[in-house]
């Protein structure tokens, strides 16, 4: 018979508590960072993802039948999506890109999950990918929707 060694008490409701308030800490700090970069503009915004945005606010759906932009459809599609709830435009080239980043923090938490670790260590790496710095400047600065394309990748190995 093996002696499993057990993890002291966790110090009352001080200590159930710590966990929660860790999680909030991080997910207000990424939400907050993604709000404060609202206003930065990218060369790429400035010169590209704006004017596709104006194009899909001026033309609809219809401005689909038009090359007008360099990125794959998909993206296209979304950020068209997000036209029709009226933000402006910076707002929601950001928005799209956030979106990729709650998706790849989603993907990485079930793929951490699927690989048996714990929900705890889940958790913080799915925290961990919505502060790190490349993916809060691509999105968040830059606008730039790399967690998209990156996410749908990860996705594969869940489903």
């Amino acid at each position: 018979m093996s002696h499993h060694p057990t993890r002291p008490a966790a110090g009352g409701w001080l200590g159930r508590l710590a966990a929660p308030v860790a999680v909030g800490v991080v997910l207000v700090a990424a939400v907050g960072i993604r709000v404060a970069a609202l206003p930065f503009e990218s060369p790429d915004y400035r010169f590209y993802l704006s004017k596709w945005y104006a194009h899909l606010q001026q033309q609809g759906f219809t401005g689909f039948a038009q090359a007008f932009a360099e990125y794959n459809p998909p993206y296209l599609y979304l950020l068209y999506l997000v036209s029709l709830l009226g933000p402006p435009a910076i707002v929601a080239v950001k928005v799209v890109s956030a979106l990729g980043d709650l998706s790849l923090a989603v993907g990485v938490l079930a793929v951490v999950r699927q690989a048996g670790r714990s929900r705890r260590v889940a958790v913080a790496a799915a925290l961990t990918v919505l502060v790190v710095p490349t993916v809060v400047l691509n999105s968040a600065f830059w606008g730039q929707c790399d967690a998209l394309h990156t996410s749908l990748l990860l996705w594969t190995l869940v489903l």
